[in-house]
C-alpha cells in the first residue's frame, strides 16, 4: 500500500488506498511479482493483483485453516502451512502443487514455514513444540515403504528412482525423517520462524534459523554445514513468557510480534532487548470483558520485573481472580541478614473510563503528556507511584547499592475489594519470606502543594441489602393498592432506622469502639487546617475545616450508594426486587466482623416489625479492616526525612504555573480527588512549580523555612494494608505521591511528572537508608 508523504519527505501516518474482502478471515499473507496471496480460514489460498485489485485465481489448498505463507523468489516456489499437519508447495507462477510434505508424528498444526533456497530445505514449526526440517528430496531417496503410495497430484512416487529431479515432478509426498525433527524446540507451540544470514541478511557469517514459540523465548539456531536439516541451539533470547506470534528481521534488528500486542526490538549485535512498542492494556478488574486485559497485564508486568533483574511470577487467586505480581529485587550487600526485607504494595488494575461523552482529553488509555502532567487512567492510581518505587530498585541495583531485599506484591483486584489476594499471599508465604517492612503509595496529597505521609486509613464493610417479593413485577394502577407490601416501600422503611435525623448513625453499639481523640492529635489537625485556609481563605473556618476532617479521618460513616429496581426505569411498575447497596466506613478499635453482625441485626429486627410477606436479603460483600500507623516508627521516620530532603526546604512563596502572566489569575476549577482541598487547580496550573513548604512552619533570617510533611490521615479504604502488617508482624506506612488534583477514578486522571520524579527519589533514599537503622 502506497504511503502518503509530507512535505518534508518524512512519512505520515498510512492511509487506507484500497480494500480487498473475503467472507473467510485472512489468516496468513505474502506478496511477490505485484501479486497477493492470502491463505483463509477454510483452507483456500486466493490470488489479487496488486495493480487492479482484481481476484486472479482461488485453490483448494488445504482440508483446514491456511496458517503461514512462505515465497522462495529465488526458485520460484509458495508454501503454505495449515492446521492439517501438511506443509504444501507451489509453483508461483502456476498454483501446481509440487510437494506435500508431512511428518511421521502427529504433530497438530503447522504455524510455520519457512525454506533456504542455497540448501533446498524446508523448516516448519508445529503445534507439538517441534521444529522439523526436511530437504526436499525424493522418497526413492529414503528407505520408507509409506512413499510407494501415489501423490495428491496423482504421480507415482516411486522408491527405485533414484534419477529423478524431484522439483520437476508435481504432487510429490515427502516426508519428514525422524532423525531431522527437533522435539520440544521450546517449552510451547513453534508459532514464527525464519532464517538469517548470508547475503540476504549478513548480520551472522553463515545463515541461521530463528524461531519464535510459545514459551516467550526467541531460539537462535545453527545450521550443520554438512547437513542443514539438523540444528542446535546457538543463543536464547528470553523477554517474559507471552507467546512470540511474528519475527521480522532487518540488517541487524530483529522484531518479535507478542501475544499481548507487544512489539519488542532486539539487537542482534548484542543479543539485547533495546526497545518496547506497547498497546495500551486497559486493565479493569470490575468488568469480566476485561479479564483477559488483566491477565495481559500481570503478565507484561512480571516481564518488566524480570527485564529489570528480579525473580518474578504469577501467583494464582481464587475463583479466577487476576493474578498476583511477585517480584523479588536481591540485596548488592553479602551482609544482608536474613529478614531484612522491604514489601512494597501496589495493585495495576484501574476503574472503567468512560469517554464516550469526549470528557477526556484524549483516550483515557492512551497516556500523553500535557503541561508537565501525564493524563490517563490509572496513572497515579497506581501504576504512576508503582514504577516510581521499582525504577528507584533498579538505579540502586545498577550502582549495587541495594542494602536489603525489595519484594513487590503487585494485585489486580484492589479495585474491587482485592478478591483473591489474601489466598494468594497465605498460599505463598514461603516463597515471600520474612518481611521487616511494609509499604505502599496509594493515595494522594491534601491539596497541590503540602506533601504528606498517611498514618490512617478506615475499614469498609460493603453490604446489599435486598428485599423481593412473591409477584412479578406489576403495574402500579392495575395491581396498586394499600393492602399489599411493596418490596420499595419495605426497603425504604428498614434504611430508615439506620440513621438518626441529624445525620447520626442509629445502629446500637455502632460507635462504642471508637477511640477517643487525644491533644495531640487535635492539635495536628488544628494545624493541618489553619495551614490548609492560609493558603486558600476560600476554604472557610480553620475550625470548622478541622472537625470535617476528624468526621473523614477519624469518625465511622454509613452511605446509601445505589438504589436498584427490577422495574424498567421511566415506567409505573412495583418491582418484584429492589435493592441498596451499602458503605460503611470503619476506624481502628471496630471491627469488620462486629459491625456486620450489628448491621444485620438491627436490619433483621426492623424488617420482622413490618409484618410483611416479603422476603429479606443481607448480602454481606467485601470488607476491609481499619488501619492505624505508628508515626514515630523507623520507617515513618525514614519517609519524613526523605521527604525533608528530596522536596525542600524551598523559598517561601506560594507556587505559580509555567508561564508567568504578571499577576496570579484564578482559573476556573475542575474537579479534583477531593472538591474541597483542591483549591481550583486546573489543567495547566502548578505544571512546573516549585517545590512545597509548610506554612506554619517559622521563617529563618535567609528567607528559607524549615518544614516537616504533614502527617495525615485518609477516610478510604485498602483492603490489604491491614492484613499484610498482621500476617508479616511488620509495620506499614503509606506514602502519598500525587496531588489533591490528580483526579483519581475521576475524567482526565493525571499525575504531575515532578511528582513522578520526585517519589521515585524519596524511595530510593529509603530503600537505602532503611537496612541501615535495622
Amino acid at each position: 500500500m502506497p504511503a502518503d508523504t509530507s512535505d518534508t519527505g518524512a512519512l505520515s501516518t498510512p492511509a487506507l488506498f484500497h480494500k480487498v474482502k473475503n467472507e473467510r478471515s485472512i489468516l496468513a499473507l505474502a506478496v511477490f511479482d505485484g501479486r497477493l496471496f492470502a491463505g483463509t480460514q477454510d483452507g483456500e489460498i486466493l490470488v489479487w493483483s496488486l495493480e487492479t485489485y482484481e481476484r486472479l485465481a482461488s485453490i483448494k489448498a488445504h482440508s483446514r485453516s491456511v496458517l503461514s505463507l512462505f515465497v522462495s523468489e529465488e526458485d520460484g516456489l509458495l508454501f503454505s502451512s495449515a492446521r492439517d499437519a501438511i506443509v504444501n508447495v507451489w509453483d508461483i507462477h502456476t498454483l501446481v502443487r509440487k510437494f506435500s510434505i508431512y511428518s511421521v508424528y502427529d504433530v497438530g498444526d503447522v504455524f510455520c514455514v519457512t525454506y533456504s533456497a542455497t540448501t533446498k530445505t524446508v523448516y516448519l514449526g508445529a503445534m507439538n513444540t517441534s521444529i522439523q526440517a526436511d530437504k526436499a528430496r525424493h522418497p526413492s531417496e529414503r528407505n520408507h515403504r509409506f512413499f510407494d503410495s501415489v501423490g495428491p497430484g496423482g504421480a507415482h512416487a516411486s522408491n527405485r528412482a533414484t534419477d529423478i529431479d524431484p522439483f520437476q515432478e508435481p504432487g510429490v509426498l515427502l516426508e519428514i525423517d525422524k532423525e531431522h525433527i527437533k522435539q520440544y524446540a521450546h517449552y510451547g507451540y513453534t508459532y514464527s520462524m525464519l532464517l538469517a544470514g548470508g547475503p540476504a541478511f549478513p548480520v551472522f557469517g553463515e545463515e541461521m534459523l530463528i524461531s519464535g514459540g510459545g514459551d516467550g523465548s526467541i531460539k537462535i539456531w545453527s545450521l550443520d554445514k554438512q547437513n542443514h536439516v539438523a540444528i542446535s541451539e546457538f543463543h536464547v533470547m528470553e523477554s517474559g513468557d507471552e507467546s512470540v506470534l511474528s519475527l521480522a528481521i532487518d540488517r541487524t534488528l530483529l522484531y518479535s510480534g507478542r501475544v499481548d500486542g507487544e512489539i519488542n526490538v532486539w539487537d542482534l549485535d548484542t543479543f539485547q532487548l533495546i526497545r518496547r512498542f506497547s498497546s495500551s492494556i486497559p486493565t479493569i478488574s470490575s468488568k469480566p470483558g476485561f479479564a483477559h486485559d488483566c491477565r495481559r497485564g500481570a503478565s507484561w508486568l512480571k516481564a518488566c520485573f524480570k527485564d529489570l533483574g528480579a525473580d518474578a511470577e504469577t501467583l494464582s487467586t481464587t475463583d479466577n481472580t487476576n493474578p498476583v505480581v511477585y517480584a523479588r529485587f536481591r540485596s548488592d550487600s553479602m551482609q544482608t541478614k536474613k529478614g531484612r526485607t522491604l514489601l512494597f504494595y501496589g495493585h495495576y488494575d484501574v476503574v472503567p473510563a468512560d469517554n464516550e461523552g469526549q470528557s477526556w482529553v484524549w483516550d483515557p488509555f492512551e497516556m500523553r503528556g500535557l503541561n508537565g502532567y501525564l493524563y490517563g487512567r490509572g496513572v497515579t492510581d497506581n501504576k504512576g507511584p508503582l514504577l516510581a518505587a521499582l525504577y528507584a530498585v533498579v538505579e540502586l541495583k545498577a550502582a549495587k547499592s541495594l542494602q536489603m531485599d525489595v519484594v513487590f506484591l503487585i494485585e489486580g483486584e484492589e479495585e474491587c475489594g482485592s478478591k483473591g489476594f489474601q489466598e494468594a499471599v497465605l498460599a505463598n508465604k514461603d516463597l515471600i519470606g520474612d518481611i521487616d517492612w511494609i509499604l505502599l503509595a496509594n493515595s494522594y496529597w491534601l491539596d497541590d502543594d503540602m506533601p504528606c505521609l498517611t498514618y490512617g486509613l478506615r475499614g469498609v464493610v460493603h453490604a446489599t441489602v435486598q428485599v423481593t417479593s412473591k409477584r412479578p413485577n406489576v403495574h402500579s394502577g392495575i395491581d396498586g393498592s394499600q393492602g399489599e407490601n411493596e418490596a420499595m416501600q419495605d426497603l425504604i422503611k428498614i434504611l430508615a432506622v439506620l440513621t438518626k435525623s441529624d445525620g447520626k448513625i442509629a445502629i446500637p453499639g455502632f460507635d462504642e469502639d471508637v477511640l477517643p481523640l487525644t491533644l495531640a492529635e487535635e492539635r495536628n489537625y488544628a494545624a493541618i487546617s489553619e495551614a490548609l485556609v492560609s493558603r486558600d481563605p476560600s476554604r472557610g473556618d480553620a475550625q470548622v475545616l478541622a472537625q470535617k476532617l476528624q468526621a473523614r479521618w477519624r469518625e465511622p460513616s454509613l452511605t446509601i450508594s445505589r438504589l436498584n429496581s427490577s422495574a424498567p426505569a421511566g415506567t409505573s411498575v412495583i418491582p418484584q426486587t429492589v435493592s441498596a447497596d451499602l458503605s460503611l466506613r470503619l476506624v481502628p478499635n471496630q471491627t469488620t466482623e462486629a459491625i456486620q453482625k450489628a448491621l444485620k441485626t438491627v436490619l433483621s429486627a426492623a424488617f420482622k416489625k413490618l409484618h410483611s410477606s416479603n422476603k429479606l436479603n443481607i448480602i454481606l460483600a467485601n470488607a476491609a479492616e481499619p488501619w492505624l500507623g505508628d508515626p514515630a516508627n523507623e520507617i515513618f521516620q525514614t519517609l519524613e526525612e526523605a521527604v525533608v530532603d528530596v522536596w525542600g526546604p524551598q523559598a517561601a512563596h506560594t507556587r505559580r504555573g509555567s508561564v508567568h502572566t504578571g499577576g496570579h489569575q484564578k482559573r476556573p476549577s475542575t474537579p479534583g480527588t477531593s472538591d474541597s482541598l483542591t483549591g481550583n487547580s486546573d489543567h495547566h496550573s502548578q505544571a512546573t512549580a516549585d517545590s512545597p513548604i509548610s506554612p506554619t512552619s517559622p521563617a529563618s533570617s535567609a528567607g528559607q523555612r524549615s518544614w516537616r510533611p504533614f502527617f495525615i490521615r485518609e477516610g478510604g479504604s485498602i483492603p490489604a494494608i491491614r492484613f499484610l502488617e498482621k500476617e508479616f508482624k511488620a509495620p506499614a506506612a503509606h506514602l502519598p505521591c500525587g496531588q489533591a488534583s490528580d483526579k483519581a477514578h475521576l475524567d482526565n486522571e493525571r499525575l504531575r511528572l515532578s511528582n513522578l520524579y520526585k517519589s521515585k527519589e524519596i524511595f530510593k533514599q529509603v530503600f537505602k537508608a532503611l537496612p541501615m537503622k535495622k
